[in-house]
């Protein structure tokens, strides 16, 4: 946390900071940084030397940064209301006048916040102009916006990585290179919104890589964690288009070389849904993207939570299938008990529930889960998103739609097993396992009756059909 002299300066623009011009003050300092890099640290004598100059330089910067520390510091307090004390702070050309006991208590707070002013800390960097290059792994902490007041944009996203990452594009210069690594959730979570616009509205150029951790990991080492890698450069953006990856998934075998392999698309739709970056890999998923976001409807539009009898079921977490049923598991085997990881979500008796099944269980919706998701948890808003206009289908393609249902329904409880475990605390439990893949003839032909209502091409319905079947293919449970 810190401020800069631009913003101390501003509070009155006929008080200087400095007794001189800001680069007349700074040129001393700086030519004894170059004096500490002259001297070395070959020797023990010549560590000693490089401290003494270091000792120098703290001592000249040392009113300056009280003169910043009072401002940051009356800032947290509520402000500055006395303009005749700041104005002679602003004049002060002592570091004992800051000795004064009425300043103590904001002293005090920026000795034990250890604000850190980016000029003082590298003064031959921003006589420069910046930085020009940023290299980071920030933390990702939650974080209270009204405890880093020099955060302007970002402030509602909450998590310190889009702070730091703020501040230090703000202290680059023009066509610096960037690149971080950060959680996948900072291009799919609609709280990122304005993390990513900055981004997007200070680089002339911009790349989004991420990466899920199953089967292969990033970082070996961490249990969970979805990356992703953004990179950059500082400028005027000159068109609307940025690049990313689709969501790269590997084998372990395959990490040595991945970074070899990586393919980034172009794309222009990272402002269809609030807060997600699409993760586009290919230039078909832009097409399909453009046509199926033609539709002037989502399925919010169809939902109506007090009709009961209107009813889908499906599961909160995601990992390659998506299973939706018109039954619950309570009722589709006698429990007595509702199954505490169902979802269930209802629809006005105009829409037909059999079209929201078949819609979740697509490999158009799995396709689209992922782009515009966390790839991890199926919530009702990314279900809500899904563009669906019902006037466009006839009579011929809502019986289809009934058709394909019941065949669906059908498959999924022919292809699953009912098992039964012991639980401590709730004793014997029943329940039934699915294995989705099996059915994945139907499902293809949910997805060429969605193809033809969304007006895909043969070429984009195949490669819907075969999106990560590499992956989504295997021997595990789907459920």
């Amino acid at each position: 946390v810190g401020t800069t002299t631009d913003k101390v300066q501003y509070i009155n623009k006929d008080i200087p900071l400095f007794n001189m011009t800001k680069e007349q003050y700074m040129f001393p300092i700086i030519r004894k940084y170059e004096r500490i890099k002259e001297i070395g640290s070959d020797t023990k004598s010549d560590v000693a030397l490089q401290h003494e100059v270091y000792e120098e330089i703290r001592a000249e910067l040392a009113v300056i940064k009280r003169k910043m520390d009072y401002y940051l510091a009356s800032m947290y307090a509520g402000g500055i209301s006395d303009e005749e004390e700041f104005r002679k702070v602003m004049y002060a050309d002592d570091i004992s006048f800051f000795d004064n006991s009425k300043f103590k208590s904001l002293m005090d707070y920026a000795d034990s916040n250890r604000f850190f002013h980016w000029e003082l800390e590298f003064p031959e960097v921003f006589i420069s102009g910046g930085f020009d290059i940023y290299i980071g792994n920030p933390p990702y902490v939650e974080a209270d916006s009204s405890e880093y007041l020099t955060v302007s944009v970002t402030n509602q996203c909450h998590n310190l990585y889009t702070y730091m990452i703020e501040i230090t594009t703000n202290n680059c210069k023009e066509k610096a290179k960037i690149g971080v690594i950060l959680p996948s959730a900072c291009v799919s979570t609609p709280r990122m919104e304005s993390f990513q616009k900055m981004l997007i509205e200070r680089t002339s150029d911009v790349s989004f890589a991420t990466f899920d951790d199953r089967p292969g990991k990033l970082f070996t080492r961490l249990e969970s964690m979805r990356a992703a890698i953004i990179t950059g450069e500082i400028g005027d953006r000159t068109e609307d288009e940025i690049k990313t990856t689709k969501y790269i998934r590997f084998l372990s075998d395959e990490r040595k070389v991945l970074f070899n392999n990586i393919h980034y698309q172009r794309t222009k739709h990272y402002s269809i849904i609030p807060g997600i970056i699409p993760k586009v890999g290919m230039e078909e998923e832009n097409s399909v993207i453009d046509k199926i976001f033609a539709s002037p409807k989502r399925i919010n539009d169809y939902i109506d939570e007090s009709n009961l009898s209107n009813a889908v079921y499906y599961g909160y977490g995601v990992r390659y299938w998506i299973k939706a049923m018109n039954k619950s598991a309570q009722e589709i085997d006698g429990l007595e008990r509702k199954s505490t990881g169902e979802k269930e979500m209802h629809f006005r008796n105009d829409f037909p529930s059999e079209l929201a099944v078949l819609i979740l269980n697509s490999s158009l919706f799995f396709w689209y889960f992922t782009l515009f998701s966390d790839c991890r948890n199926l919530t009702r808003t990314v279900i809500s998103n899904f563009p669906v206009d019902l006037e466009n289908m006839n009579d011929a393609v809502l019986d289809e739609v009934k058709r394909l249902n019941d065949r669906l329904m059908d498959d999924y409880i022919a292809n699953s097993r009912l098992k039964e475990t012991v639980y401590a605390r709730t004793g014997k439990m029943v329940y039934r396992e699915y294995y989705v893949r099996k059915s994945k003839a139907i499902i293809d032909e949910i997805d060429e009756l969605l193809g033809r209502i969304f007006g895909l091409s043969n070429k984009e319905v195949e490669f819907v059909k075969k999106y990560e079947l590499r992956f989504r293919m295997g021997g595990e449970s789907d459920d």
